[in-house]
């Protein structure tokens, strides 16, 4: 919404969802493995997955969440490459930090 509607100086009132939303929609499944979750989140940039169960909406799983568990962290680091957004990279480093990895 910051790039769509404020920094083009266009009023919220008169904006519809579906013209700032983004698409295509990425949606993970409910039995999904954290780390396809994880690697399917840095290969589209997104920091939050909508979990979608028979076209219905079941959850939002954040970076956030996933970042937990040493395992995960580590493999966070790895998918942390060239061209991964500033605000994912944060995360990342974040969390590399508080658990000792550097």
């Amino acid at each position: 919404m910051l790039n769509s509607v404020l920094l083009e100086h266009r009023e919220p009132d008169d904006i519809e969802a579906c013209e700032i939303m983004s698409s295509p929609l990425v949606v993970g499944k409910p039995k999904m493995y954290i780390e396809d979750a994880v690697e399917l989140m840095f290969k589209r940039k997104i920091k939050k997955l909508p979990v979608v169960d028979y076209g219905r909406l079941r959850g939002l799983v954040t970076l956030i969440d996933l970042v937990h568990s040493p395992k995960t962290v580590k493999m966070l680091k790895k998918l942390a490459v060239k061209g991964t957004p500033k605000r994912m990279l944060k995360i990342v480093d974040y969390y590399h930090r508080i658990l000792g990895y550097e």
